[in-house]
């Protein structure tokens, strides 16, 4: 599943990128001061195609983030390059997590800690489990 959810997580990260640097431009229009009238017409012409494309494009990251949703994944921040997939650990549910970029998914962290905190799976506990989904 991991090279589908890279795809989708690399469309979102880029996504994300262009509507930020679209509100961006947005706001510096937004300082521009016109003077002329013709000039205000096409000044307005340019802001409601941006805010349309703005509009579009998070309406997209939107569906990418449902489609996440419908694999099971947490994605609450994928627009930062992290998905998560729910686990067990010792019995307590964890998320294992994955940040784009990387070739696996190689980190787990405790339900109420943040991405940052997230540390190495004892990859030798798993091989002594016999491959079961617990680690």
């Amino acid at each position: 599943m991991l090279p589908l959810v890279q795809s989708i997580a690399e469309d979102i990260v880029e996504l994300a990128k262009e509507v930020e640097q679209t509100r961006q431009r947005l706001k510096e229009l937004g300082a521009i001061k016109i003077t002329r009238r013709d000039a205000e017409e096409i000044y307005h012409d340019e802001v409601e195609s941006i805010e349309d494309f703005v509009r579009e494009q998070t309406e997209r990251i939107s569906s990418y983030e449902a489609e996440l949703s419908e694999l099971g994944l947490h994605a609450d921040r994928v627009k930062e390059g992290y998905v998560e997939f729910a686990a067990i650990r010792l019995n307590e549910p964890v998320f294992l997590t994955w940040k784009l970029g990387e070739p696996e998914v190689r980190y787990w962290r405790q339900i109420d800690e943040t991405c940052e905190q997230r540390r190495l799976v004892d990859l030798e506990l798993i091989r002594q489990s016999g491959g079961h989904a617990i680690f």
